[in-house]
């Protein structure tokens, strides 16, 4: 989000009528009361006590993707319009659950409330009669459209139980209890495939000590890993390593974009093709008997530490080598890739995370990083 853009007053000579300005105000209106949507919890994640749940509106801007992957012979624009408003009315009735135990003509009727207070903002402008012949159209369920968001809609729950139970969180059997109710093939076969990531994911991994070495240009981070490595019987990885093999491996399907990846920087990626680089190879190491692994240049964001918690394994030590601010900066470290380092201290828990200023000796700045590591290891001992 860019804060830093000017101000700027509209020009003078530009000629504004006042049936103009009364509709600008009228949709600013609309547009506020559409804002409640990204603070309103989906209700049912709250009752299985899942802390800091998706809002209604993550639910539906993910389930507007989704409608890009509907089948051809689907209206597309009709689709993801149908998704972008179809939870529109818990604006004023809220997001009820089956366990609410509220009538279906209840709920309808107050959902449908909200649209007619559009047309009463907007009267005589032709969108607030399209939100609601599309939201009724999704309601009544008759049509190829309607039905297959309805179970897209369903999908895109399971796919956040999915998602959540990743994260350690339980008791959430019943959504994927949803998946032998889709009547389109479509999802069903969406719906197979989850499955299988859920039985994959149940498979107990092997783990092993992980140490990430991260932090800026110019603190040695490769030098100190592969002395790391040598010391603890370390498999030492290296995503720029990984990365440049597989960028020359032609029958990797990956092998362009991991050369783009290579020529643009590692300062952001997808996240999950960097946790499954990493995995496969961190699984390598276990076959081979190392005794841990230490893993240069990684993680950059808090977002790819998050993930590989998430999908390979919690409890890892982050060692972040520092330089003080009065030493000169080297290196094309950006102001945002040092944010997101940066932030990093904030996500890891304390016994996890130690800063090494490298402004000291090479060798000063080793011996700290042999002591993090040493009490690491014995820890996990």
């Amino acid at each position: 989000m860019d804060t830093h853009s000017p101000q700027k007053e509209a020009p003078d000579n530009v000629s504004v009528s006042e049936e103009t300005i009364y509709t600008a105000r009228a949709i600013m209106k609309l547009l506020h009361e559409v804002e409640n949507l990204k603070r309103l919890p989906r209700a049912g994640w709250k009752i299985k006590n899942i802390p800091n749940p998706e809002s209604v509106a993550e639910h539906s801007f993910r389930l507007s993707i989704m409608t890009f992957f509907a089948p051809a012979h689907l209206d597309q624009k009709k689709l993801r319009d149908m998704a972008l408003i179809h939870d529109f009315g818990e604006i004023i009735a809220g997001d009820y659950t089956p366990h609410d135990n509220v009538p279906k003509k209840t709920k309808h009727e107050q959902e449908k409330l909200f649209f007619q207070y559009t047309e009463t903002i907007l009267p005589g402008h032709p969108t607030p009669q399209y939100w609601l012949e599309l939201w009724q159209e999704y309601e009544e369920r008759k049509t190829p459209e309607a039905m297959w968001l309805y179970d897209a809609d369903k999908m895109e729950s399971v796919i956040q139980s999915r998602e959540y139970a990743g994260r350690g969180y339980t008791n959430l059997e019943e959504f994927l209890g949803l998946i032998p109710k889709f009547t389109t093939s479509h999802m069903a076969t969406w719906g197979k495939v989850t499955l299988e990531e859920l039985q994959q994911g149940q498979i107990r991994r092997q783990q092993i000590p992980i140490i990430f070495v991260t932090g800026l240009p110019s603190t040695g981070k490769t030098t100190q890993c592969k002395r790391l490595s040598k010391e603890f019987d370390a498999l030492y990885l290296s995503l720029h390593d990984i990365l440049l093999q597989k960028s020359t491996d032609r029958e990797d399907p990956h092998a362009d974009f991991a050369a783009l990846y290579l020529q643009k920087g590692l300062d952001t990626s997808p996240i999950g093709f960097m946790t499954d680089l990493l995995k496969d190879n961190i699984d390598e190491g276990i076959k081979q008997g190392k005794r841990c692994v230490i893993v240069d240049e990684f993680p950059r964001s808090v977002q790819q530490l998050r993930a590989f918690d998430e999908n390979v394994q919690k409890g890892n030590l982050i060692l972040l080598l520092t330089r003080s601010a009065e030493a000169p900066r080297q290196g094309n470290a950006s102001d945002y890739a040092i944010r997101m380092i940066q932030d990093l201290e904030e996500q890891q828990p304390k016994e996890l995370f130690k800063k090494i200023n490298c402004d000291r000796s090479e060798e000063d700045a080793y011996v700290l990083l042999k002591e993090a590591a040493q009490g690491f290891m014995e820890a996990k001992q």
